[in-house]
């Protein structure tokens, strides 16, 4: 075999690598979109395993207690035992849930700073691990928690939320009065806007795309009202 036949026979070797590197590439390329994807399903299938869980914990609570415990937004896990509110509620003395089980593991707020200070609640970066968002019909230390230990048959419910894969805590404000949520849907886009929601107690209002904090007037649920980003 002379050099020229040599150098072909090489050169023929160095194009089926060359193929076989780019076939590889590509493959590599269609299956990243696929396997992110399936860990973004698997994150969901996570949280709706918990919510459902710290649903049945409040279901348990509220048999015990006849009220559900106090709602309260997202908290560092530090501050469990600090306040008096769900977090602590449905974990001590009482264990109706594991502290592993309220925690936010993937879709916690990007960025985001409390607002709360004080000795109990310093000001400090949310950092993770944080808990879920809970809602209830139990306003801790206020005229409406005092009427519904007075009257414990009455209206009660409860909202569990958490960001959904754009990681943005997103809410209609309505001050004091309540809020609402605007509810994550899967067939808008794996990565489309909106939290993931899950309530109970009552039969909520879910119109326009957004779970609706009971405490809204009826004449005040309206569409496209501009969210509030904390």
């Amino acid at each position: 075999m002379n050099l020229q036949c040599l150098r072909a026979l090489k050169n023929k070797r160095l194009i089926e690598i060359l193929i076989v590197i780019i076939v590889l590439i590509l493959l590599l390329f269609l299956s990243v979109p696929t396997f992110l994807k399936a860990q973004i399903r698997a994150k969901l299938a996570l949280v709706k395993t918990q919510f459902e869980e710290i649903g049945k914990a409040m279901e348990a609570y509220r048999a015990d207690s006849e009220i559900y415990p106090a709602g309260f937004a997202p908290i560092p896990i530090a501050w469990i035992g600090k306040n008096h509110y769900w977090q602590k509620q449905l974990t001590t003395p009482t264990p109706y849930l594991t502290l592993e089980t309220m925690i936010q593991r993937d879709f916690y707020p990007e960025e985001r700073v409390s607002g709360i200070s004080g000795k109990a609640f310093p000001r400090n970066e949310w950092k993770p691990p944080i808990t879920y968002g809970a809602v209830t019909s139990t306003f801790f230390l206020n005229p409406f928690t005092i009427q519904r230990l007075l009257k414990k048959d009455a209206e009660q419910w409860w909202i569990l939320f958490s960001c959904g894969p754009d990681r943005i805590d997103t809410k209609i404000a309505n001050g004091w009065g309540g809020g609402g949520r605007f509810l994550y849907d899967p067939s808008n886009g794996l990565l489309s806007e909106g939290d993931i929601v899950h309530a109970g107690g009552i039969e909520h209002d879910t119109r326009y795309g957004v779970l609706w904090d009971p405490n809204i007037p009826e004449e005040e649920r309206k569409p496209g009202r501009v969210p509030w980003c904390p």
